[in-house]
Order: C-alpha cells, then structure tokens, then sequence
C-alpha cells in the first residue's frame, strides 16, 4: 500500500529574479527625463537649456554608474 504524500511539511516557494545590476542603471538614467518633467521643467526656462540639463545629468549617471559598481565590488566584500 502506497503511503500518501505529507503537502504540509515544506513548501517551495519560487525565488524572485531581480534585474541585473545594468538593468537597474538602465532604468534609472531612462527615468531621469521623466523627474526633470515633473520637478525642474516646470519652471520658465529656454528649451536649449532644458535639454543640455538633461543630456548632462545623463551623461554623469553613464559615466559615473559603472565606477560605482566597481567601488562597491571592490569595497563592500572586505567589510562583509
């Protein structure tokens, strides 16, 4: 006679997959635009102006994320 299966003892619940780390910088630089609609381009400036603040603060989260990451490799293991 087969001996029924115990249902209560374990439950595997699937892990939840995060996005990768440049998925993250991904989303965070296509998000900027965005935040500066809602906060800094509310104000009475020239286009020209508008889109150079953009395109800057863009440009520093492209060349700027990846030395983060570094750093943090580098750093955040001897501590842990």
């Amino acid at each position: 006679m087969a001996s029924m299966p115990s249902y209560g003892a374990k439950t595997v619940r699937p892990q939840r997959r995060s996005l990768s780390s440049g998925a993250q910088d991904l989303a965070l630089i296509s998000s900027v635009p965005g935040l500066f609609v809602a906060t800094y381009f509310i104000f009475n400036f020239g286009i020209t102006k508008k889109a150079f603040l953009t395109l800057v603060a863009m440009s520093h989260l492209v060349l700027f994320m990846p030395l983060v990451m570094l750093l943090q490799g580098l750093l955040l293991p001897r501590r842990l």
